[in-house]
């Protein structure tokens, strides 16, 4: 009988243990799961932060396509006046 009580506490102890690992194991999914949100999260920021480089980017270029614009008519109204004292008008 000493047998078989031995047994059913091993047993018994054996169960708490698997128990415990199973929550320890839960535990350290439940770690992963949320450093990688956090990852996710700081990678959401980086991205934005990006998106927004890019527009500013876009509005940068498209400033520069206005002057280029204004430029050319600029030197376009310089050449008429050039040539309009050549011609004497």
């Amino acid at each position: 009988n000493t047998n078989e009580a031995d047994l059913v506490e091993k047993e018994r102890r054996l169960t708490l243990k698997e128990q415990e690992l199973v929550i320890k194991e839960r535990e350290a999914n439940e770690t992963a799961l949320v450093e990688k949100k956090r990852h996710l999260n700081l990678k959401e920021r980086e991205l934005a932060i990006k998106e927004r480089e890019v527009k500013i980017r876009a509005l940068e270029l498209r400033e520069l396509a206005i002057k280029e614009k204004e430029i050319k008519i600029r030197v376009s109204e310089v050449l008429n006046i050039k040539k309009e004292k050549e011609l004497g008008l």
